[in-house]
């Protein structure tokens, strides 16, 4: 073969790699690798400690993603408004989440899903990246937040309960081990808490909290100061019996938000991601005067290293019976 045509042909591949390696590029923020931050809080409790956690965990991508790469502004605005987060659920663990706010649904036959309006992931895929992150790092316990997608009117547990024994059940955490040390239940081979806070007894053998010991602000606003005001009041007069979840969101509203992003050429458009992101300079220390587990829309390195940090050493000397 002539030269040129070797120089050519090089060339082109050259080109072709450099093509893939752009289309295939993920959009995913960098992260800061945080896998076994509890290990030096292993002497606090549970209720003890500020937690970062993500807000719909698995709404980084839905089933519909052909659908949501349309340049249609239907489809445009369906994305912006239904996808939560951009790592999968692995990297928020490894980013340092240590709390999944898992919303599920039993509308696809014989196949659980978690759901934020629309089809997220099966549920056993979660499932997966749990157990392969706690396989990695032995000092940390993972808490999941399991509730019923409230765009689905009905729900079977009944599909539910077998996956989560399979999975959890032996490394459960029981409730009564809530004001144990971190460093106790590690020692017990227990790593992952469950809270379903509306329907304990949903026919599974593993453990779940319930509402009795969680208590979980929702503020329902789209609006910075409101949102603001409404954390700090809440943060001043939370009790240490409870684990507490601050949810540290804005949420569109229909007229304010949704609708105008429907207007082609609309000059500002909405989504959940610009919204959210605009709260992390605004998210400070002195919002969280005590203990709790903060969850966000698109998790960040700046907010994930305030929470970890506001962790102070505190002595817990409480043991149960596991049996």
């Amino acid at each position: 073969m002539p030269k040129h045509w070797v120089a050519l042909a090089v060339a082109l591949a050259v080109a072709i790699i450099i093509v893939i390696l752009i289309s295939t590029k993920t959009n995913a923020a960098p992260f800061i690798h945080r896998n076994d931050w509890m290990k030096k809080y292993h002497d606090k409790n549970l209720l003890e400690l500020y937690i970062p956690a993500s807000h719909n965990s698995a709404g980084y991508r839905t089933i519909l993603a052909p659908v949501l790469n349309s340049t249609s502004t239907v489809a445009s605005v369906y994305n912006n408004f239904t996808l939560t987060q951009e790592l999968n659920i692995y990297d928020q663990m490894r980013a340092g989440v240590r709390l999944l706010d898992i919303r599920v649904n039993t509308e696809m036959k014989d196949i659980p899903y978690i759901s934020h309006t629309a089809f997220c992931i099966p549920l056993k895929k979660c499932f997966d990246d749990i157990v392969r992150f706690l396989n990695e790092n032995p000092t940390e316990v993972i808490i999941i937040l399991l509730k019923r997608d409230s765009h689905f009117n009905n729900i079977n547990w009944s599909e539910i309960a077998p996956l989560i024994d399979q999975y959890f059940f032996g490394i459960d955490v029981p409730s009564k081990a809530a004001k144990v040390s971190v460093g106790e239940i590690i020692k017990n081979k227990r790593r992952v808490v469950i809270i379903n806070e509306n329907n304990a007894d949903i026919g599974c053998d593993t453990h779940l909290w319930t509402g009795e010991l969680v208590r979980n602000y929702w503020y329902n606003t789209n609006d910075t100061p409101k949102l603001i005001n409404m954390v700090r009041k809440t943060n001043e007069n939370i009790s240490p019996e409870y684990l507490h979840i601050t949810d540290f969101i804005l949420t569109p509203d229909m007229q304010e938000d949704i609708e105008p992003a429907l207007i082609p050429l609309t000059k500002a458009p909405k989504s959940l991601k610009a919204m959210n992101l605009s709260l992390i300079d605004t998210m400070t220390a002195d919002l969280f005067p005590r203990p709790t587990a903060c969850m966000m829309d698109f998790v960040d390195n700046k907010r994930i290293d305030m929470l970890i940090q506001l962790n102070e050493k505190k002595s817990v000397n409480q043991s149960i019976n596991y049996s």
